[in-house]
């Protein structure tokens, strides 16, 4: 399998993965946009379930253009967030876009523990959590079943932008281990419990706001827009000829 070009990031801790070749202003503006639906969701929802619709209609606000939204009922177990996400969403991702997924996981989880991404990512699970409640309730349980959600948002070479979604269960701690073990279900299994958005960005009307974009972020962008620098990719080298 050829290795893409992945430039991988974390906004607010979650993951972010651009494909392919795109200049420093695209890159920018389409980090800063999902940083500032994150950081609205945050401030705007009073519930886990709204952060989405709240998310959406931020970007939408910002110039993405909204191409196809699809929300429905999945059912999988034994699972890594990882495999949640290509089973859940596989309609909707080529071949390429599955190994550009599969090569970022590969990446984080490869990363320290104490990592500056990994905390991110982390810290975006623990805030995505909620216990579970249970017929009849436990108590005190440390076992007791916990519901989170991932998010990732993958930006083709093309500028084509999928982000997809996906709540799920588990008595693991969240921790990286989820990302590549089967450790997960998804969460509800009579409701809704994966999204996705297919959008593209009018960078043109977007260039108009930018710079009150950057200002109402300020500090934000430095602290919650993580670059991850991948590895040099290993070189083949034919033997001298004799």
């Amino acid at each position: 399998m050829n290795t893409l070009n992945v430039d991988l990031y974390t906004v607010s801790g979650s993951v972010t993965i651009f494909c392919g070749y795109h200049d420093e202003q695209f890159i920018h503006d389409v980090l800063h946009s999902c940083l500032t639906a994150h950081l609205a969701a945050a401030e705007l929802s009073d519930h886990r379930d709204d952060s989405w619709s709240l998310y959406q209609k931020t970007l939408s606000d910002l110039t993405w253009v909204t191409e196809d939204s699809q929300s429905k009922c999945v059912l999988l177990s034994s699972k890594s967030v990882l495999e949640l996400l290509l089973e859940a969403h596989g309609e909707h991702l080529s071949e390429s876009d599955q190994q550009a997924l599969t090569q970022a996981f590969s990446v984080l989880q490869d990363l320290p523990k104490d990592s500056i991404p990994i905390q991110a990512i982390t810290r975006r699970f623990v805030a995505d959590s909620a216990p579970v409640m249970t017929t009849p309730p436990t108590v005190n349980d440390p076992e007791s079943p916990t519901r989170c959600a991932a998010q990732l948002t993958l930006i083709r070479d093309n500028r084509s932008i999928v982000t997809l979604r996906v709540t799920f269960e588990t008595r693991h701690e969240l921790d990286t281990e989820i990302l590549n073990q089967p450790l997960l279900r998804t969460a509800d299994e009579n409701a809704i419990n994966a999204w996705s958005l297919s959008s593209t960005m009018d960078s043109g009307i977007y260039a108009e706001l930018s710079s009150d974009i950057d200002s109402y972020l300020g500090d934000h962008a430095l602290s919650e827009i993580i670059h991850i620098h991948l590895p040099a990719p290993l070189i083949d080298v034919a033997p001298p000829s004799t």
